[in-house]
């Protein structure tokens, strides 16, 4: 993607705006940022960012996944009993992290239940909002 470079004649206030559309011949790269706590993914996110690039967060993704109504907060509680279920409705994430963080077998059932729809929502973020893929003629991607 090419962007306008102010010229000594320009003021530099006039540049192109960044494209969420890729040209001919441009291909889009997917880029994970992983790390610890502390590791600087926020920061590195929000450069990437201004520089035009589409961020798509994880941990936002997993959050929605589980609001309450959905299929996957009913697994979980379903799982792991009504207590995961905070004052506020919403899964009371600090009792289930004391569960599964003590209890490998535990982790790996949330997981089972978080990450497909994770996954599920990481497509229709790409497919719906971005418009980055087409649908074939059955709706997949």
């Amino acid at each position: 993607m090419s962007r306008s470079r102010p010229s000594s004649t320009t003021s530099g206030a006039a540049k192109a705006a960044p494209s969420r559309e890729p040209g001919p011949g441009v291909t889009m790269l997917l880029v994970g940022l992983t790390g610890g706590i502390g590791a600087g993914k926020t920061t590195v996110a929000g450069m990437l960012a201004e520089r035009g690039a589409v961020v798509i967060d994880a941990d936002e993704l997993a959050r929605r996944a589980v609001v309450p109504g959905t299929d996957a907060f009913a697994r979980v509680v379903e799982s792991f009993g009504r207590d995961v279920i905070g004052a506020d409705g919403d899964l009371d994430r600090e009792w289930i992290g004391r569960i599964v963080f003590a209890d490998e077998e535990r982790r790996r059932a949330l997981e089972a239940i978080v990450h497909p729809e994770v996954a599920r929502l990481f497509a229709r973020v790409q497919q719906e909002d971005l418009g980055l893929f087409e649908r074939g003629p059955r709706g997949e991607i």
